[in-house]
């Protein structure tokens, strides 16, 4: 098992105004890490919703409901500094780089589907292979572990750091 663990891994989180594959994406965050090293290296950038409309990104009226009910300095953070979609997206795949091992995310069902979606929209070539897409909700519930939530949430690069701590109490309790 501890060959699964070795190696270069990357989380991902992304926060949207839709809960839908086309999702219009406004905050994507992501952090490297290993269980020998943790987290080492990070990623974060704001995407400016209006841009994301000329790709066809869904904005929805219940997401949009669900923010407004986040208090008003998280919802401030993800309007600053904003990035377009393609920017955004050209800057993460350079981070990302072509070596990491495996990719994850919270849920399988969400992340991935929306960030590929954005990739096939820009005609990017996503940098990562499907075969590498992990999730943590798949993990915790085989293993039946919910570590406490740390940091802001709906802060994706939080979401994230807490997603691979998560991640690396199981690797290291398992890897023993």
């Amino acid at each position: 098992m501890k060959k699964i663990f070795a190696g270069v891994h990357t989380m991902i989180d992304i926060e949207t105004m839709s809960t839908n594959p086309n999702a219009t994406i406004i905050q994507l965050a992501a952090a490297k890490f290993s269980l020998e090293r943790g987290i080492f290296d990070e990623f974060i950038i704001n995407i400016d919703p209006n841009d994301c409309k000329q790709y066809n990104c869904d904005i929805s009226k219940e997401t949009l409901l669900w923010w407004k009910d986040k208090p008003l300095e998280i919802r401030k953070s993800l309007f600053t500094n904003q990035k377009s979609l393609r920017e955004a997206i050209e800057s993460f795949t350079a981070w990302y780089g072509v070596n990491s091992n495996l990719i994850w995310c919270n849920g399988g069902s969400f992340d991935f589907p929306v960030m590929s979606w954005a990739y096939i929209e820009l005609g990017i070539e996503r940098p990562w292979k499907y075969w590498n897409e992990m999730d943590l909700r798949t993990l915790s519930t085989f293993f039946d572990y919910r570590l406490p939530k740390s940091g802001t949430t709906h802060n994706a690069l939080d979401d994230t750091k807490h997603q691979i701590n998560h991640i690396l109490k199981l690797m290291k309790s398992l890897s023993e």
